[in-house]
């Protein structure tokens, strides 16, 4: 489930478009109840990070996707114990490029989370919606959450609270990926090229200007719905 542009490959094999999880459901009721109500609607909590189009993301949502891009980053560097990579040392180490590994995994950060915001406001600007299959997949990779020690909603929430977002934080998050993944689906690659183009000039630079700690960030492999 890595998300960095060297190792995103990995997340899914939807070609280069492995930057979303293809999910989300509901119940019966939710079904009928969302249906008709565009997902920008549902606000996440705290101030706004990024506003396009009909989609605010808002602190914790943005800290749910750069905690676990910061998670998958670890994964795909250092495999065996990630956990333990993720030191002051490890993030001020200089890559290939003559940045720093924080840098370089914040900007990769920042795109994938672009683009999902970039591809979700696409879809529900043209009106479209997710399908009850696509819902039904995704509440169940959210039910799916609450297992093993976390196995209530309030164990969960005790768990993402130091790094700031809730458990319904992550539904908020999968119906995003979903509705951005439906909206490239069916791209050619020279205009899925196009659409990352795009979403990095008009959303991407709107997420870059959080000022947030990337290196101090905590990640917790157990929150994160696509592991």
């Amino acid at each position: 489930m890595a998300r960095s542009d060297n190792t995103a490959r990995t997340r899914s094999r939807r070609g280069n478009r492995a930057f979303f999880i293809t999910v989300l459901a509901v119940t019966a009721a939710l079904i009928l109840s969302a249906i008709f109500i565009p997902l920008g609607v549902f606000r996440s909590r705290g101030e706004v990070m990024i506003s396009y189009g009909s989609v605010t993301v808002r602190r914790d949502l943005y800290l749910y996707w750069l905690s676990e891009y910061k998670y998958s980053y670890l994964v795909s560097a250092v495999r065996s114990d990630p956990a333990a990579a993720d030191t002051p040392a490890f993030w001020a180490s200089e890559t290939e490029s003559g940045i720093t590994r924080a840098e370089e995994a914040r900007a990769a950060a920042d795109r994938w989370i672009g683009r999902i915001v970039f591809g979700s406001a696409l879809f529900e600007d043209a009106g479209e919606t997710l399908s009850a299959k696509t819902r039904e997949g995704a509440e169940e990779v959210h039910r799916r959450l609450l297992q093993y020690e976390l196995n209530t909603e309030g164990a969960y929430n005790a768990a993402a609270k130091k790094i700031g977002f809730t458990y319904e934080t992550v539904r908020r998050a999968l119906l995003c990926q979903s509705e951005a993944d439906a909206y490239v689906s069916a791209m050619s690659d020279e205009d899925f090229s196009a659409f990352c183009t795009l979403a990095e000039r008009q959303v991407t630079t709107r997420a870059a200007a959080a000022k947030i700690d990337f290196a101090s960030l905590p990640t917790d492999n157990r929150l994160y719905a696509a592991n």
